[in-house]
């Protein structure tokens, strides 16, 4: 019989239908349990997922949550083998759920520090894990900016947001105001009310400094009872200011020779000992300069697209398997991953190109790009503003071979 697994909330379909689509793939039936803020954007998920093995809630509640969830597995007598989350906020109330099923929870210590950057940052303050110089911002204390004589410019962000919103770049103090109050009210637009509100969001803010660096890489890694392994190091390609998003990802990461892998496997390991994670799976982001790491910030839960996609391609090797295995207290087998190609995702973002392209005239410049060598594939992921913008996927044996090909489609996108 296949284990039943269930997934807190699943997120708009651009952002994680990737995870869903490849979920439904696996040896094991799913369930996905939504409230009623998120409803509206899980819909498209009754496509991939039986709406009989859909749960709804009105809130997330813990109450409300243990009510309807043990009233529908009574009803059903449905069991569950494993609990996961695609999204950094719903952490919390997934580890509540593993707790009360008593099944393998995400960590063994403070669950929100998973969420909480702020709270995460000072379980590192030990030194052993380089990390900018910040300050946690409560309340309207604008002056505690300057207790620890911070130099700028410096980058301002929620302390439980995601996706780089509510992220500024400061280069003075008269701006500091205006951003910390920004970081304060943002929140995601595509819901039907106060997400903030909803999910109890900190109105904390951190403020740290800007640090310079060669390049940043994402580290995914699995950790199982306790012991970490990274499966890929993806380098992030021209990260692009003021909002922080990346044209895309290559994996594995082009300037990340044997020492520095090191170096990232020992931090790695530290991060997951000081936040006493127990099983789940990582994302952390990481700057190196000069060869030393500077620590930015982590999730417990799989990275957003397109670095899943990515690193299948380049492994061969599954993150959304890794967690599914984790969560119901399987051997991941981690060790035996082997990146056996480069691989790129390049994003042609109207937002940052300021080019505007209508659908028609991007699925032309698709015909027309996927006929290049090395170009897998051009996706037309979401919508901006009536326009179109995509996404290619680019393999190659070596790094340069990846470069070529990207260059190659920019032209033929920018005619």
């Amino acid at each position: 019989m296949k284990k039943k697994i269930l997934i807190v909330e699943a997120g708009p379909e651009q952002e994680k239908g990737f995870l869903i689509k490849e979920a439904v793939s696996m040896e094991y039936d799913f369930y996905l349990l939504q409230s009623a803020l998120f409803s509206e954007s899980n819909s498209w998920v009754s496509d991939w997922i039986s709406p009989s093995n859909i749960i709804n809630t009105v809130s997330l509640d813990q109450d409300e949550v243990s009510r309807e969830l043990l009233n529908y597995m009574k009803e059903r007598e449905v069991s569950f083998g494993g609990v996961l989350t695609f999204w950094e906020a719903q952490v919390p109330i997934t580890q509540y759920i593993q707790e009360m099923l008593d099944l393998p929870r995400i960590c063994n210590g403070d669950v929100r520090k998973l969420r909480h950057k702020g709270h995460m940052r000072c379980g590192l303050n030990d030194g052993v894990i380089n990390q900018p110089k910040y300050v946690v911002i409560s309340e309207c204390d604008l002056s505690k900016g300057m207790e620890l004589s911070l130099t700028y410019p410096l980058i301002v962000k929620p302390s439980e947001m995601a996706s780089s919103l509510g992220v500024s770049k400061i280069y003075t103090h008269d701006q500091l105001k205006n951003a910390v109050e920004h970081a304060r009210k943002v929140d995601f637009s595509d819901m039907k009310g106060s997400t903030r509100s909803f999910l109890s969001i900190s109105d904390d803010v951190i403020v740290e400094e800007y640090i310079e660096c060669d390049y940043e890489v994402s580290v995914e890694a699995v950790v199982y009872k306790g012991d970490l392994d990274v499966v890929a190091i993806c380098e992030k390609i021209t990260p692009v200011e003021p909002n922080y998003w990346e044209y895309g990802e290559i994996t594995p990461a082009p300037s990340v020779d044997e020492d520095v892998r090191y170096k990232i496997e020992t931090v790695m390991k530290g991060i997951a000992s000081a936040n006493e994670l127990n099983n789940c799976i990582v994302h952390a982001e990481i700057r190196i300069k000069d060869s030393d790491l500077y620590f930015i910030e982590m999730g417990a839960r799989i990275a957003g697209v397109p670095i899943p996609e990515i690193v299948a391609l380049s492994t061969g090797k599954s993150l959304l398997k890794y967690a599914v295995r984790v969560s119901c207290d399987e051997e991941p087998n981690v060790k035996s991953v082997s990146e056996c190609q480069y691989v790129a995702d390049y994003s042609f973002n109207t937002q940052h190109s300021n080019i505007r392209y209508d659908q028609t005239s991007m699925k032309a410049r698709a015909d027309r790009i996927e006929a290049i060598s090395g170009v897998k594939k051009l996706q037309l992921r979401d919508k901006v503003e009536d326009t179109m913008f995509g996404d290619i996927i680019v393999l190659g044996s070596t790094s340069t071979d990846v470069w070529r090909s990207i260059d190659r489609a920019k032209k033929i996108i920018e005619e």
